[in-house]
């Protein structure tokens, strides 16, 4: 029941809302949908919010006056079983069969990432974004034939939507110079001047559309991976193939080396393969024992690593070696051990610019953060989502993007001493020594806040 005693909102078994008015007698169905079953709803005390507990751990909250669909917070390891706001409206707390309650920020000024819907309310979107050079923004694909560009310090959409004939949009890239930005499509791939919005060139992707796009460093070249095998280079000064890579499956996803000379493309066979631009020549053949779909690869800043993120839930850093070959292509031997625990598909990785760490997304709608000289976790995995998408580290090393198909996104910090900063700003205070052996008694005691 609502606080008014106007409306009552009964949870469903597929995850929608429906809201019956009590003077009325009409009902209506609130848009979009939990991802489970509803355990339990409640309203904020000005009945303007709704908020679910659902059977897989994830809460949801909905608009109640717009009838609008508003994020999925994810953190509980179990079913959510309650939901209850604070008078103001501004906290939420929720209890799991996991032994858990959770103190959830609505407002989101008190949060260390800063969440965003890219899309209508009850409309996933695709997971294809970039950051710009500068990190001063990013794009993202609301709907098909769109490309979106956002503030990153609000983060809010920043002038009109650049339309063209792109289809579905599978992956978007900026220039070096981040005067132009790319998208490829199910239909197309398409270039676009940042600045005026006009279209530069639209380039052909074959019959079953493109998965991949980016641009090489020296900003002239743009490779597109297409789903009929082929990694075509277009010449971006006329607007003509420069060269068609061929390989045995459908490409997933491409990278340039940061040096600009080599171009690694990962396929669902579970091959990636790694040209040389210079000549077009491949180099090398990373095909592991029993491999499975590869979903995403990436250089290191330094040019030594390629890491290839797989169906399996791993990714694997791999090193070339030109000294040594195979049947004429470069040896290829993974470093360390796999990072796994994914719990699903490895869909995007990307190395931070001083490429000492690795932030990974998965099907799970998780955005992991890696040290890549230990291959350790840093940190809990962060929860954004409950689907999987795309991620990128913008430039300063300090904040990841991640868009995912759920149509929502958000911007992390993932600087540690900013944790610390706004931990403080919202204690206020140290914690207790009684405080601090319980929850990290394997440290020295020690005050962190000022």
């Amino acid at each position: 029941m609502s606080p008014a005693s106007d409306q009552a909102a009964f949870g469903q078994r597929d995850g929608t809302v429906i809201v019956l008015n009590l003077h009325s007698g009409k009902t209506r169905t609130l848009s979009g949908r939990a991802s489970a079953s509803i355990n339990a709803v409640a309203f904020s005390r000005d009945g303007y919010t709704l908020a679910s507990a659902n059977q897989d751990g994830t809460i949801s909250v909905w608009n109640v006056r717009t009838g609008t669909f508003l994020e999925t917070l994810t953190g509980h390891t179990a079913a959510a079983e309650e939901v209850a706001f604070s008078p103001d409206g501004r906290t939420l707390y929720t209890a799991g069969y996991d032994g858990s309650v959770i103190v959830w920020d609505l407002r989101g000024a008190r949060r260390l990432g800063k969440p965003f819907r890219y899309t209508s309310p009850g409309r996933g979107g695709a997971t294809g974004s970039a950051v710009s050079p500068n990190g001063s923004i990013f794009a993202v694909s609301p709907r098909p034939d769109y490309v979106r560009l956002w503030n990153t310090g609000t983060p809010t959409p920043i002038g009109p939507e650049l339309r063209a004939p792109v289809g579905y949009v599978n992956d978007i890239a900026f220039s070096p110079d981040g005067k132009l930005v790319a998208a490829a499509g199910s239909r197309q791939a398409v270039v676009w001047d940042t600045k005026t919005r006009q279209i530069i060139r639209v380039l052909q992707v074959g019959q079953h559309g493109a998965s991949a796009v980016s641009f090489s460093p020296n900003g002239l070249t743009l490779a597109i991976g297409r789903k009929d095998s082929v990694a075509a280079l277009y010449d971006l000064r006329t607007g003509r193939i420069k060269a068609r890579l061929p390989t045995d499956w459908s490409i997933t996803d491409l990278a340039f080396s940061p040096d600009g000379k080599l171009l690694a493309t990962a396929s669902m066979r579970g091959t990636t393969y790694v040209w040389n631009v210079a000549n077009n020549k491949l180099v090398s053949s990373i095909s592991p024992p029993g491999s499975v779909a590869d979903f995403s690869v990436r250089f290191s800043t330094d040019n030594r690593l390629v890491a290839v993120g797989d169906a399996s839930g791993s990714v694997v850093l791999w090193k070339l070696d030109p000294t040594h070959r195979f049947e004429g292509l470069w040896a290829a031997r993974p470093v360390g051990q796999p990072l796994t625990g994914h719990n699903g598909r490895v869909t995007s990785l990307d190395f931070g610019p001083r490429g000492s760490t690795l932030v990974t997304s998965s099907d799970d709608g998780k955005l992991r953060l890696w040290d890549v000289a230990t291959r350790k976790l840093i940190g809990a995995p962060l929860p954004a989502s409950n689907t999987g998408g795309s991620v990128h580290f913008f430039p300063d090393g300090r904040h990841v993007l991640g868009v995912f198909g759920s149509g929502t996104g958000i911007v992390w910090s993932v600087d540690p001493s900013a944790w610390a900063t706004q931990a403080c700003s919202i204690a206020h205070r140290n914690l207790t020594p009684a405080e601090w052996s319980e929850f990290l008694g394997h440290r020295r005691y020690q005050r962190v806040c000022p």
